[in-house]
């Protein structure tokens, strides 16, 4: 029983808590990719395919900006005419001519600025996507990080109830002990397996899904450098304000579309004119004319084609981009008090998990470390029975799962109240629209 009770005691201390320093069952090699967060981050910001597709639509309101507010081009009208078919007396008529449209209103001008708000819309609305993945892919490391340190918990309870269950058989054949014992151990062996084998399948989802995001092939070896970190001092998250809205992507995108309402507003007013048709033309004629007989004439002239707003004013087009823009300003509104809501809830449970936190290391943690070396002792001297033992081994696991819980979802928190605030990443930072992965 004494070397029981040291083996116990020695397990319980050698095992590391929550540090995870490589992907579970794999060895580095030097085909496998090995991340911290950050750079798990940076390399989806180059490589994921999602992301990477959305960078075209900068490129599309580039090619749209390029061609916006160009005038029509200009009509080549060409006209002949005979009386061949009829008279044929030799009369005919040929003409040719040019005909070109201009805008009576400044409607090019509202489109080319809607054409460049657009290129500001799309550039806007991939770095709001970035941060979106910046969110995923750190979520996705905790995720992992996490079903690794369960499953190294569980291996430790492994390893030390299948020294446990050889001590016992030990025992059994020396007469000292039961069969039941040993079963007990064994099934206690078979439940924690069950769980490891759940927590595997678990961590294999989550290896999908980042390598989905870092958009790597399905085959690829990936290891994280990760360690989930006691929070000993209070971290502080500051106040959303104004300044730091104004720097929000979505923040961005609705002002932007605010933009876009005005300017489709004015464009609905400028297109209730079309535009004014001036041409000019040459025509050569050919007639009979009695009694001076054939003679040919010449003429040159300008035509003008005015229209005239009279049954189409383009109202219901005004009145549909003032609705847009108020939908706009309503949302805006909406986005700013959901910001403000979502990280100040999001504050103060960050707050509340450090408490939480520290009272479970400062107090709980080490008392069910030492109530198991107690248990331990007792069980060697038997003052207790091998259920007892069992019991206080599963109290210390649940209460370090536990633990463990708590400290993923702080991080997380900062994770999430980060995102919520677009601060989890540097817009200067910030991967170029064009940067072609490598």
């Amino acid at each position: 029983m004494r070397f029981l009770s040291k083996y116990l005691r020695y397990c319980i201390l050698a095992v590391p808590l929550f540090t995870v320093t490589a992907s579970y069952g794999q060895s580095i090699s030097s085909d496998t990719l090995v991340f911290t967060k950050e750079e798990a981050v940076e390399f989806a910001l180059r490589h994921n395919k999602s992301l990477i597709a959305a960078r075209t639509t900068i490129e599309q309101a580039q090619a749209r900006h390029r061609q916006s507010g160009l005038r029509s081009n200009p009509e080549l009208q060409v006209g002949y005419t005979t009386d061949k078919t009829f008279n044929n007396e030799g009369e005919y008529r040929f003409g040719i001519g040019f005909e070109q449209r201009f805008p009576v209103t400044n409607r090019l001008r509202h489109l080319k600025n809607l054409a460049e708000i657009e290129i500001q819309l799309a550039e806007a609305e991939v770095f709001h996507h970035e941060h979106l993945i910046t969110q995923r892919v750190e979520t996705a490391i905790l995720n992992i990080a996490q079903s690794l340190e369960e499953l190294r918990l569980r291996e430790s309870q492994i390893r030390l109830n299948k020294d446990f269950a050889n001590f016992v058989e030990s025992r059994v054949n020396a007469g000292e002990a039961s069969s039941i014992e040993v079963n007990q151990v064994k099934l206690e062996l078979f439940s924690v397996n069950q769980e490891i084998q759940q927590l595997k399948n678990r961590l294999n989802e989550q290896l999908g899904s980042l390598k989905q995001l870092l958009g790597v092939e399905v085959d690829t070896a990936i290891e994280i450098l990760y360690q989930f970190a006691m929070p000993y001092e209070p971290i502080t998250l500051p106040l959303i304000t104004d300044s730091v809205l104004e720097n929000h992507p979505e923040y961005k995108l609705k002002k932007l579309l605010s933009q876009v309402a005005d300017e489709r507003i004015s464009l609905s007013l400028a297109n209730r004119w079309d535009d004014l048709a001036v041409g000019v033309f040459f025509e050569n004629q050919r007639q009979v004319d009695f009694p001076i007989g054939r003679q040919t004439n010449n003429f040159f002239g300008v035509s003008f084609s005015i229209p005239l707003p009279l049954s189409n004013n383009n109202y219901g087009a005004y009145e549909e981009s003032l609705a847009y823009r108020k939908q706009v300003e309503l949302e805006l509104e909406a986005l700013s008090l959901e910001t403000r809501i979502t990280t100040e809830t999001l504050k103060e449970k960050a707050a509340s998990l450090y408490e939480q936190i520290f009272e479970y290391d400062t107090g709980v943690t080490r008392l069910v470390e030492q109530n198991l070396r107690d248990m331990n002792v007792a069980y060697e001297s038997g003052l207790i029975n091998l259920t007892d033992l069992f019991r206080s081994q599963e109290q210390r696991l649940r209460i370090l799962l536990f633990q463990l819980t708590m400290l993923h979802d702080f991080e997380q928190t900062l994770v999430d109240w980060k995102a919520a605030a677009h601060l989890n990443i540097d817009s200067k930072a910030a991967t170029h629209p064009h940067a072609n992965p490598s």
